[in-house]
């Protein structure tokens, strides 16, 4: 449909092809499905990332009010109105493609270094039940790290700057992480020095009474 100097630079390729092949009702219909397919994908990633910071928030390593559920929805409502605030002010930071470069790279770094976790729990807690086994274990969890972690080097060398600021978004996370998780402990250390066991006297045995 378009020759290579054609198709050079263009970004909405499949809207210029259509253009050419059906004319521009053709490129609007296209155009208006890969805007209906966008809001689905951002429902989708909505759903999910803000079920993620309700468990947090549920966990204690996110902000408490996150954990709060809709009384008539039964929705995290808190948790998804954080998630869509954040995800529209990161529309400031940049185009589609640098965005989609942020996500993209941490998503598939921490998907890597979950491939990887399976490897480090067989070893670490063989005895824990697994009522799901990794099919093909070992060779096909490894060949998928191996392929994640092929495509994380690339995008780190093909857009290091993208990359690098995809890193130091996920690393604002950890002094709120640090400051939860000691929070978590100190509430830990408070409860254990509160509840101490109870004394039994010999007299209180259910023998002796």
């Amino acid at each position: 449909t378009l020759s290579v100097a054609e198709m050079s630079g263009v970004t909405r390729i499949a809207e210029k092809a259509a253009t050419v092949l059906v004319g521009p009702v053709g490129a609007a219909l296209v155009a208006a499905s890969v805007v209906v397919s966008t809001f689905g994908c951002n429902v989708a990633a909505i759903i999910s990332s803000s079920r993620t910071a309700f468990a947090m928030a549920a966990d204690g390593r996110f902000f408490p009010a996150a954990a709060k559920v809709h009384p008539v929805y039964r929705t995290p409502h808190v948790a998804i109105l954080i998630t869509s605030v954040w995800s529209a002010f990161l529309t400031l930071t940049g185009g589609y493609e640098t965005l989609f470069t942020y996500v993209t790279f941490a998503s598939v770094l921490f998907g890597t270094l979950g491939g990887a976790a399976i490897f480090v729990l067989r070893v670490k807690k063989p005895d824990v039940p697994r009522p799901y086994r990794a099919l093909g274990y070992p060779v096909i969890p490894a060949l998928y790290v191996l392929g994640s972690l092929a495509l994380v080097v690339n995008t780190l060398l093909e857009r290091p700057g993208a990359s690098i600021a995809g890193l130091g978004l996920v690393a604002l996370g950890l002094p709120f992480y640090f400051h939860w998780a000691g929070k978590r402990r100190n509430a830990a250390r408070s409860f254990s020095g509160t509840c101490r066991p109870t004394r039994i006297w010999p007299w209180s045995a259910p023998w002796l009474r």
